[in-house]
């Protein structure tokens, strides 16, 4: 699971994922889905993920593209926009 989401915010991505009827039916492509007998479509990525995120209690931290050049965050630069921070289990949870 995602704890936190760093997307860069880009109106002209055209970045897109396979995602199904339920928030965290997230896929590459739709086959993937399809071998979990979930029929899918096209959504932007962004989309997918802030939904995703929604659902499953994470957090979102949007980056403008202003602000990905300056500051304490110069020299950021995310492949497709997006970084993660991803949940650690809890102990026994290996």
């Amino acid at each position: 699971m995602i704890d936190t989401l760093v997307i860069v915010d880009d109106p002209t991505s055209d970045l897109t994922l396979a995602v199904g009827p339920e928030p965290l039916q997230v896929a590459l492509n739709e086959d993937i889905l399809a071998g979990y007998g979930v029929t899918a479509e096209r959504d932007r990525a962004d989309a997918a993920f802030i939904r995703a995120l929604a659902a499953s209690g994470g957090r979102i931290e949007v980056i403008t593209e202003d602000r990905s050049a300056e500051g304490p965050e110069e020299n950021l630069d995310f492949a497709d926009g997006l970084a993660a921070i991803v949940r650690r289990p809890g102990a026994g949870q290996y």
